[in-house]
């Protein structure tokens, strides 16, 4: 079948369009984070104010102040214009230091879980002008930890308050925006993942379709040519008793001719069996044997290790997987000698056959094992598609890979002894 350009582009799409998601999701993430922290801030800040404002109320009206009212107070304070101390609780200083350079909107900052403020006498929003004249002596309340509020012109007030609750909710509300976040790009990722399986299945439909159709086409011409092929034999035995000596050639061709597309059909059928042939226990060593006497000094054989390895694989299917494999690596050329290979790697056997011709072109190397896909001129295609087939009903595989230098690279993979009985 056929893969267009849209298809081979697919993965990159999926990736790019998986990546802009998480890009999407941190992005999503990042903008409410700051949001909420922007939020959180403004409320622990206007709580803060809040408690500032009515404490300063409680000293202009000279009410007693009571610190058990106010459990987030850590320190007031009420200072003069100089910084000189007018009433003074808990962690708040003696005096203010450089009174100057307090701007006129006022200093707070957030240290841990203590946010402290100082603000000039009616700077801030919501708080009523001073009551001249009503600043009066606080009664001492009942309790060690009431404390009398002490008259006096104030012009700076300076509060820390506690506000580890706040930030518990704040954690606590970005937590659950982390992870209403995370929940969303991983419903994105999946849903990216889950089309890309949607489009990868459909693709394996229509390639099964479409095989399922060239299978029949296959079967009904290898079945057709079949008699007619017979028939060609025949007659060109009988011509050969006939015809000149001169003309003999003439018969030759036509036989060559006929053996050819006979074996063409004998290997269409083959692709079509899906039988697992005769499986059996068959010695590397063995096998490398054969084609060092098959192919002598046309083929070297650099056997690095698995020798003595066994393979669970029908043994003429092997042979012939690695014929093929070795005729490719002989069509290609080369000025050096192709090099079958055997290495193990953790529980599978590597067979290699490698070339120093020009190698597949990156637009053909996905079709590499499609049926009837070639770039040679006398080629059938079916050979590698075979092979890659035989090499799958056993369990294992074939790939292809550019060699360092120039030339092929072409790699059968099988389970060593123990993956397959």
């Amino acid at each position: 079948m056929r893969t267009t350009s849209a298809d081979r582009r697919s993965p990159g799409a999926f990736f790019l369009l998986s990546l802009s998601a998480a890009v999407l999701g941190l992005l999503f993430f990042a903008l409410f984070f700051r949001i909420e922290t922007i939020r959180q801030r403004s409320q622990v800040e206007y709580r803060a104010l809040q408690i500032q404002s009515a404490l300063v109320d409680v000293y202009h009206t000279g009410m007693a102040f009571n610190p058990d009212e106010w459990p987030e107070v850590s320190g007031f304070g009420m200072y003069s214009v100089h910084g000189e101390s007018l009433f003074r609780y808990g962690s708040a200083p003696d005096s203010l230091d450089r009174t100057a350079d307090i701007p006129l909107s006022g200093t707070q900052k957030i240290e841990g879980s203590a946010m402290t403020i100082v603000r000039r006498m009616g700077s801030a929003p919501g708080v009523r002008p001073m009551m001249q004249g009503r600043m009066r002596n606080a009664p001492m309340m009942q309790g060690r930890q009431n404390m009398p509020l002490m008259s006096g012109l104030p012009q700076y007030s300076w509060i820390e308050i506690n506000i580890s609750g706040s930030l518990s909710q704040s954690r606590w509300a970005l937590f659950f925006l982390a992870l209403f976040v995370s929940v969303f790009a991983l419903i994105v990722l999946l849903a990216v993942y889950n089309a890309r399986k949607l489009s990868e299945y459909r693709e394996r439909e229509r390639t099964s379709f479409h095989l399922v159709q060239l299978g029949e086409a296959a079967r009904t011409l290898a079945h057709e040519i079949k008699n007619p092929l017979g028939v060609i034999r025949l007659q060109c035995a009988t011509l050969r008793r006939t015809v000149p000596e001169d003309r003999l050639r003439n018969i030759d061709v036509i036989e060559e001719e006929t053996a050819r597309l006979a074996s063409l059909s004998d290997r269409i059928r083959e692709f079509l069996d899906n039988s697992d042939g005769t499986p059996e226990l068959v010695h590397t060593g063995a096998i490398l044997n054969r084609l060092r006497e098959r192919y002598g000094d046309r083929l070297s054989v650099a056997e690095s290790c698995g020798g003595n390895s066994l393979v669970y694989i029908d043994p003429d299917r092997l042979m012939q997987i690695l014929d093929n494999l070795v005729s490719n690596a002989f069509d290609a050329g080369g000025s050096e000698l192709p090099v079958l290979g055997l290495e193990t790697s953790r529980s599978m056997l590597l067979f290699t056959v490698s070339d120093s011709g020009p190698g597949v072109a990156p637009e053909h190397r996905s079709r590499l094992f499609e049926l009837f896909f070639t770039t040679k001129t006398k080629g059938s295609g079916i050979g590698l598609a075979l092979a890659a087939k035989y090499a799958k009903q056993a369990g294992g595989a074939i790939a292809y890979a550019p060699r360092t230098g120039g030339g092929s690279i072409f790699t059968l993979s099988l389970p060593a002894s123990g993956g397959k009985k």
